[in-house]
């Protein structure tokens, strides 16, 4: 939603708290709002027409302040006690991008969060099955990253079973990134599993395929996070220190 000249005064006065004169209303109007192209020697007197304009209207979101006199405070304009403004942020929308930049994107986003949790790390050259190695405390750990923007509910991850097998140790893991967007923001969970973990699973049959490893992660109502609409697993969300 593209904001008039009008919503940029009222953010500016509702910013304020308190009645300000026009040639205050546009220096903040050039702070707040930098694509404004008028100059501050004519930016005032605009206002001041734009708002004199309006507060004769019975809709109007501007007030005059009185002065002691009963008349009006010259060039000074508030807004209207019962107006509460509800700030309408614009969000870009992400755009639908190849599968190799959302790969990549995923396996930075993991590194920049091993970085927070304290773990050395870096992203191989050469993707054979292990995305990043991460070391904390002299111990090596390695991690393959498999990311998913949400899709009708849903986010959908595959791990070849050959490379699963020809990987599977005590030191790797396997993070399903989930980006989704949330209040208008786009955040990135991360569903954190031991390759130990992932063995007991497959052998077990939970995984109906014989040639991959296909995981469906979807959020409950109740916020839980369930694997393959049978398995609970909100206990390895963003659970960074199961990584030992």
């Amino acid at each position: 939603m593209n904001k008039t000249f009008l919503d940029m005064i009222e953010e500016v006065l509702f910013v304020a708290k308190e009645p300000l004169h026009v040639d205050v209303i546009a220096l903040q109007l050039v702070e707040a709002f930098p694509n404004i192209q008028d100059d501050l020697d004519v930016l005032p007197n605009k206002i001041s027409t734009a708002l004199s304009k309006d507060v004769r209207k019975k809709e109007s979101r501007f007030s005059k302040p009185k002065n002691k006199s009963g008349g009006f405070k010259k060039g000074i304009y508030q807004l209207k006690r019962n107006r509460r403004l509800k700030k309408v942020i614009e969000f870009s929308e992400q755009p639908s991008v190849s599968t190799q930049f959302t790969g990549r994107a995923g396996e930075h986003a993991v590194l920049s969060e091993l970085l927070f949790w304290g773990f050395n790390s870096s992203i191989m050259a050469v993707d054979d099955g292990i995305d990043v190695v991460a070391s904390k405390e002299n111990t090596y750990f390695h991690i393959q990253v498999k990311t998913s923007n949400v899709s009708n509910g849903a986010y959908s991850f595959k791990i070849s079973k050959d490379r699963f097998d020809a990987k599977h140790s005590s030191q790797t893991f396997y993070i399903c990134v989930l980006r989704r967007r949330d209040s208008g923001r786009y955040i990135n969970d991360f569903a954190i599993f031991p390759s130990s973990e992932l063995r007991r699973l497959v052998d077990s049959k939970f995984f109906k395929s014989t040639k991959d490893i296909s995981m469906q992660i979807k959020i409950s109502d109740k916020g839980e996070y369930i694997l393959n609409n049978e398995r609970d697993i909100t206990l390895c969300v963003n659970k960074w220190d199961a990584i030992v």
